[in-house]
């Protein structure tokens, strides 16, 4: 049995998986779990004998990010689109800055809204490596890095 918990003491059964059964080989199992906890996740097997003994695994952890925006294409030819997150933006508007290289803020929205943001870059951001700013409503801030190639 997969068992997962968020706070590495209480755990909950997510899966089975059926064992190869006794062997002198190792056997590679593996499990996906489809509908993580934002955060923290802690994982341990429960390995259930033929007697119905059973004993437990190391406990592992996973962390899942789900406040990142994602932001397409990259390489850019001069079009941008940022794809809002909920639990980032609080559905709140956006600020977005494009910065270059020597940290002068070329291009400034603010107030963005929508699940898909489009930025149609001026002519005067030519290619080269820009740092794409994103700021919701308590300032908080991603950024991540998209090369302009026209």
């Amino acid at each position: 049995d997969v068992e997962r918990s968020s706070d590495s003491t209480n755990f909950q059964s997510i899966g089975h998986v059926q064992a190869e059964g006794a062997s002198a080989y190792a056997h590679n199992y593996e499990f996906n779990d489809m509908n993580p906890f934002g955060g923290i996740n802690y994982y341990r097997l429960k390995q259930v004998n033929a007697d119905s003994s059973f004993s437990y695994s190391k406990i592992v952890s996973a962390t899942f990010n789900f406040s990142n925006i994602v932001i397409f294409p990259n390489p850019s030819s001069g079009q941008i689109y940022i794809q809002n997150n909920i639990i980032f933006s609080k559905g709140l508007p956006l600020d977005i800055e494009v910065i270059n290289s020597i940290g002068q803020v070329l291009f400034k929205q603010t107030g963005a809204t929508g699940n898909i943001i489009r930025l149609d870059l001026a002519p005067n951001i030519k290619n080269d490596v820009y740092i794409v700013k994103v700021i919701n409503s308590t300032k908080n801030v991603q950024a991540k890095k998209i090369f302009v190639s026209r």
